[in-house]
């Protein structure tokens, strides 16, 4: 079968390459006008990374939905840090919250990521806990303690129609608590008492637990009980025995996932109230994983933290049982500069890119400029005037480079055609370090070191330098992003994680980066913005990326090599940004991709 009119008997729908949109439907058939198949699309469960926790946890109790998640306590490796901290995550990355009044860990959770509900737990030094927490998407208040002081119990429900099953006390227990936003009160037995952590979910009147510890040492054990509002019963168990694993959803349409049999598992299963089906694996397999309990279905999933790889974890998944195959948001290796450099300025894009000047090695400064095409750096004519620490804007072909340190800070000015630079009108102001943004007609400078740092702004129409409005603080060593009228400066030094925006007349004060850092790089817009890198002093450099979306700073894809004294390109956006060069790994160029999304289809066997 070689062409479209060659298909006889058949109902064909649609000549496409792909299909996406309305048009992506399991089962629909489709003619690939590419590889001359008919095709058909099909649902695939699968894992894809996302935005890592902001630190390590292990043991931490979790709640919400995969676009709205939160996790609460917790614990660190040996000498067993015990965690209050509050992360939040919006679909893309993790923030952090208001902290737990009482740091534990094996927590029960429940609720929602502005109701949450944590209960009981261990912390180190101080023993088995009953006390109750309530999250209000602010700070926790305690409320009323469990009946009885517990650890590793399974936790379902809301915040203020909760459940909590079995644990430890330290012995293994089958006891049962209902919470009704007051108190609780306790309830039917499970048939086996077991230690069930994040392996628990549903509603308070229909909850199931999955797996366990029966016993002290851990016998793990494969069996499930179902909780109908008064009593547990047996059900089929699990294809095998787990402990330390995570599971969300309703009763009759939940996930199971990650845990211990009694290694780390990477294992997933769909589980319809009666049976389990496997389906896709977790990237990084590891126990003690905690998930957003509170999901619709067995459709999508959310899992973070945990125990694998020899460590504790950082690594958040989202599943979705979709013909929509994700591909994870990542950095990778792009070309290298042909002169490796730091404290250089970037214009352009991920495929039309800018850079020039810097210092090499010594240091010694440099005037050389390359171009990018999104594979490969090609050499271009040299800037009028060597110089490092130094910053730019605009695109590939429009730029203006501004600034820096010679033998001494300089005002000067350059503008690129796409061939050669050209002198322009000085700044007011001589400086290096300060946070540039905008486009060669309309772009601003702001902060800065001349012979102190400043909070002062310019800007820029084309031709002259003007006086624009100050920063709150003085800033130096940060990165800006977006336009002249929506700007945005972040970081600094020493350590700031100061965010603040630019309307085009004056600034104001935005919500904190999660890590502070200065020597950092910037992406995007005000309200779509990439951080990456830095360093924290005394100068080490830094993997972290953050994501803004107009309000809060959040966790992204670690960076693939740790960088500072690098720069981003603020002309790229967010979700295909770009870092080059840097202290500590001078000539590379690393491209970040946002997520990605494409319908899955199957060759149709016409025999």
């Amino acid at each position: 079968m070689s062409t479209y009119q060659q298909l006889k008997g058949l109902k064909v729908k649609y000549l496409a390459a792909d299909t996406s949109g309305d048009r992506a439907k399991e089962g629909e058939v489709f003619y690939n006008s590419v590889d001359y198949n008919l095709k058909s699309h099909i649902a695939v469960g699968a894992w894809h990374s996302s935005g890592p926790l902001i630190t390590t946890k292990a043991g931490h109790a979790g709640a919400g939905i995969t676009t709205a998640a939160i996790t609460f306590g917790g614990r660190n490796p040996p000498p067993n840090t015990t965690h209050v901290s509050t992360f939040e995550y919006n679909g893309n990355g993790w923030t952090s919250g208001g902290d737990l009044n009482g740091g534990r860990f094996f927590m029960s959770g429940h609720g929602t990521q502005t109701a949450a509900l944590g209960a009981g737990g261990y912390l180190e030094g101080g023993g088995v806990k009953a006390t109750s927490e309530e999250y209000n998407g602010t700070s926790w208040a305690e409320g009323n303690n469990l009946g009885t002081a517990k650890f590793g119990s399974g936790g379902s429900g809301s915040q203020t129609a909760g459940l909590a099953a079995g644990g430890r006390e330290p012995s293994i227990s089958a006891k049962t608590e209902e919470y009704d936003g007051t108190s609780w009160s306790e309830q039917n037995d499970l048939n086996t008492g077991r230690t069930i952590q994040s392996t628990m979910t549903g509603i308070q009147t229909a909850a199931v637990a999955f797996g366990g510890n029966t016993n002290i040492p851990a016998s793990i054990t494969a069996n499930v009980e179902e909780y109908n509002g008064t009593s547990w019963s047996e059900v089929n168990n699990l294809p095998a025995a787990r402990n330390t694993g995570a599971a969300s959803g309703p009763q009759t349409s939940a996930l199971v996932f990650g845990g211990a049999l009694p290694s780390a598992t990477n294992t997933t299963f769909t589980y319809d109230g009666t049976s389990f089906s496997a389906t896709g694996n977790l990237a990084v397999a590891r126990s003690d994983i905690t998930a957003a309990h509170a999901t619709s279905d067995n459709s999508t999933g959310l899992g973070f933290g945990g125990y694998g790889s020899g460590g504790y974890q950082t690594a958040t998944e989202e599943f979705t049982l979709s013909i929509l195959t994700t591909t994870a948001a990542a950095w990778a290796a792009g070309g290298n500069l042909g002169t490796g450099r730091y404290d250089l300025m970037s214009a352009g894009t991920q495929t039309a890119g800018l850079v020039a000047g810097g210092a090499t090695p010594g240091p010694s400064n440099t005037a050389n400029s390359e171009e990018y095409d999104g594979s490969s750096w090609t050499e271009g004519n040299n800037l009028n005037t060597s110089r490092r620490v130094v910053s730019g804007f605009g695109s590939q072909t429009a730029a203006v480079c501004a600034f820096g340190y010679v033998t001494a800070n300089v005002a000067n000015t350059e503008e690129y055609n796409g061939t050669s630079w050209s002198n322009g009108n000085n700044a007011s102001t001589a400086r290096r370090g300060g946070a540039a943004f905008g486009v060669l007609t309309a772009g601003a400078y702001c902060g800065g070191y001349s012979t102190e740092t400043v909070a002062t702004t310019e800007e820029y129409d084309g031709t002259n330098w003007s006086s624009g409005g100050n920063l709150n603080g003085g800033q130096s060593s940060s990165a800006g992003a977006g336009t002249l009228t929506a700007g945005l400066q972040f970081g600094g030094s020493p350590d700031l994680d100061t965010t603040e925006e630019y309307n085009g007349t004056a600034w104001s004060n935005a919500n904190n980066m999660g890590s502070g850092r200065y020597n950092l790089g910037g992406n995007g817009t005000q309200t779509d913005a990439l951080a990456m890198g830095g360093a924290v002093s005394p100068s080490s450099a830094k993997v972290f990326a953050e994501g803004y979306d107009g309000t809060n700073w959040s966790t992204r894809p670690a960076l693939g090599t740790a960088n500072y004294r690098g720069t981003g390109s603020n002309g790229a956006s967010a979700s295909l940004g770009i870092t080059v060069g840097g202290i500590s790994d001078n000539d590379a160029t690393q491209e970040f991709t946002g997520d990605t999304t494409a319908a899955t289809a199957k060759t149709v066997d016409l025999d």
